[in-house]
């Protein structure tokens, strides 16, 4: 009855550590699917992420696109600014021309108006004494 005791004894022993023995390799494994789980996830987070990265340089070349475009307008703009004033000085002094040959001219059309008249004048005359 001892030795059975003793036995019963040694085999809950065995029970109970292949309960622990199994519980370990249970825990192994669960950590081992955690682990893999884990990395499953950082690597998709790390997907992610290069695509935000990929999406960012994306952007900002399309940033520095619009810049360069925006920096040549502005350029054209300057150009453009600076063609019209050189075109609205020279069509002031051609409209100032314009305007001083127009008072020479109407001034020399009363001059000549006025010797036009003179002579007008003295023919009348002058046909006045041959008659």
């Amino acid at each position: 009855l001892d030795r059975l005791a003793e036995s019963k004894e040694e085999l809950v022993h065995e029970i109970a550590w292949a309960q622990v023995i199994g519980l370990e390799k249970d825990r192994d494994k669960m950590a081992r699917e955690i682990a893999k789980m884990e990395r499953g996830v950082s690597k998709e987070y790390a997907n992610q992420v290069e695509q935000w990265k990929l999406e960012v340089v994306k952007h900002e070349t399309s940033i520095h696109k619009l810049e360069d475009d925006l920096n040549a307008v502005n350029r054209e703009a300057e150009e453009f600014q600076k063609r019209r004033r050189e075109v609205e000085e020279d069509l002031k002094k051609k409209k100032d021309a314009c305007s001083k040959a127009k008072c020479d001219l109407h001034e020399i059309e009363h001059e000549c108006g006025g010797e036009e008249r003179i002579r007008n004048e003295l023919q009348n005359r002058l046909e006045e004494m041959q008659n």
